[in-house]
């Protein structure tokens, strides 16, 4: 929830890929995997770029100003 994927694709790729995310198998293999919008909704919602949901699990989570980095 806390990785624009779809800007990512755009900004970092160029556009040359969709910024869905994919399991093992691309679903451009037709019959080896489930596109993003054939996913149940629930799921579709965890992989949907939601910085303000992503910051109340990290609270939740008992990190409310999110992580530190270790060197």
């Amino acid at each position: 929830m806390a990785i624009n994927l779809p800007d990512i694709a755009k900004s970092y790729y160029g556009g040359t890929v969709s910024g869905e995310p994919v399991g093992l198998n691309s679903p451009l293999l037709k019959g080896r995997a489930t596109p993003l919008s054939q996913w149940p909704a629930d799921l579709q919602q965890e992989y949907t770029y939601n910085p303000t949901k992503a910051k109340q699990l990290l609270a939740d989570a008992g990190y409310p100003d999110g992580f530190t980095r270790m060197s």
